[in-house]
C-alpha cells in the first residue's frame, strides 16, 4: 500500500485552517459498528462502517462523496490500521444502503490465517465492535454550528481502506473472551511481535498506543484464567481451608484490570490459586473484579475469594482463590 502522511483530526484542522493541509494526507474517523454476521460458518458479517451523523469530533462524511473506485481494486480489511501484517478479512461488497455505508466482510479462515479466524470469533460474539475507516480528504468546509465546535463537514473523500479496531481497548473483553474458549494466542503474538520492532511506534500508524499494546500481552496471555467473587468470611482461613503454601505453576489467575490488576500462580494440585501485592492496589482491584463478576455471570463457574495478612511487616496481603 501507498504511505500515506497520516494526520489526527485536531492537526488536520489546524493546518486546514491556515490553508496549509498537503494532498497526500489520511485522516482515521473510528464508528462503533452496526454488525450483523451473515454467514458464521463462513465467516462473513455485514459492517456499516461510516454514516452521516454528527461524530465526537462534531463532524460528518457526506456518502455521497466517498470515492470507492480504488478500493475496490483491493478490498483489503487491516487489523488495527497494521499494513505491516497479512489482512485479517476482505469486503466482498461496499455499498451506500439505507443511509449507510455497508461492507460485507469475509473474515480468513483458520487454517488459511488464524489471527484472521480469531479477529472473526470476537466479533461474532461481541467482544469486538468498532471499525475505523481510514481515507483521503478531498473537499470539506468547516461547519459554523456552535454546538459542534469547529466541526468538519467532508463531502469528498477516497476510502483507502477500513480496519477492524479494539475501541476501547479493554483487557476485560480480553478475560471474557479467553474464558469463553477464544484462543487469544495470535493476538499476543502480534503485539509482542510489535513491542520486539526496532521500528518507533508512531512508523506503524496504528491505532493502539504502546501500552495499550501491552496490555494485549498482559491480559491475553495469561492462560486458564480464573474469575471468582468475593468473599467476607474468614473462617475458612482459620479453619486451614485456605492456607499459604502454594508455589506457582502454569497457570494463572486475572482479577480486575488495569494498573490495579493481580495476576498470580495455580499451586501443583490445580486447586488453589495465589495473589499477592500491596493492599491498596489489591483492595483497588477487587472493587473492579466484582464489577467484572456481574459481567461474567453464567459464563464461568465463580467460587470464592479469601483474603489473608502476610507474615511481612509492610501492609500486604495474599488472596487464596480457590479454581474454578
Amino acid at each position: 500500500m501507498t504511505k500515506y502522511n497520516l494526520l489526527d483530526i485536531k492537526k488536520f484542522k489546524k493546518l486546514a485552517k491556515d490553508g496549509e493541509v498537503a494532498d497526500n494526507v489520511e485522516l482515521r474517523k473510528t464508528y462503533n459498528a452496526e454488525i450483523k454476521i451473515v454467514d458464521s460458518k463462513k465467516g462473513i458479517a455485514d459492517f456499516v462502517i461510516s454514516t452521516e451523523a454528527v461524530d465526537r469530533d462534531g463532524d460528518t462524511v457526506s456518502l455521497d462523496g466517498w470515492d470507492l473506485t480504488n478500493f475496490k481494486k483491493n478490498p483489503v480489511v487491516l487489523w488495527a490500521h497494521d499494513q505491516s501484517q497479512l489482512p485479517v478479512a476482505k469486503a466482498l461488497d461496499i455499498k451506500i444502503e439505507n443511509n449507510k455505508l455497508v461492507a460485507k466482510t469475509e473474515f480468513t479462515p483458520a487454517d488459511l490465517y488464524p489471527f484472521g479466524d480469531m479477529v472473526y470469533r470476537m466479533v461474532q460474539q461481541g467482544f469486538l465492535n468498532a471499525t475505523s475507516v481510514g481515507f483521503l480528504p478531498q473537499e470539506f468546509v468547516f461547519d459554523d454550528e456552535k454546538e459542534r465546535k469547529r466541526g468538519m463537514d467532508f463531502t469528498k473523500a477516497e476510502l483507502l481502506e477500513y480496519s477492524i479496531v479494539p475501541v476501547p481497548a479493554n483487557p476485560e473483553a480480553l478475560i471474557e473472551a479467553k474464558a469463553k474458549g477464544i484462543n487469544t494466542q495470535p493476538l499476543v503474538d502480534w503485539a509482542e511481535q510489535i513491542l520486539d520492532c526496532p521500528k518507533d511506534m508512531k512508523d506503524f500508524n496504528l491505532s493502539l498506543t504502546k501500552r495499550q499494546i501491552e496490555e494485549i500481552v498482559k491480559f491475553a496471555k495469561v492462560k486458564d484464567q480464573t474469575i471468582v467473587d468475593l468473599a467476607e468470611n474468614q473462617k475458612s482461613v482459620d479453619q486451614g481451608l485456605w492456607d499459604d503454601t502454594t508455589k506457582g505453576g502454569d497457570d494463572s489467575v486475572v482479577a480486575g484490570g488495569g494498573d490495579d490488576s493481580m495476576i498470580g500462580s495455580s499451586s501443583d494440585d490445580d486447586d488453589k490459586v495465589r495473589v499477592s501485592g500491596n493492599e491498596e492496589k489489591l483492595e483497588a482491584g477487587l472493587a473492579k473484579l466484582e464489577s467484572l463478576i456481574d459481567r461474567l455471570e453464567g459464563v464461568v463457574d465463580v467460587k470464592s475469594i479469601q483474603v489473608a495478612p502476610t507474615e511481612k511487616k509492610e501492609p500486604e496481603k495474599v488472596l487464596f482463590l480457590r479454581k474454578s
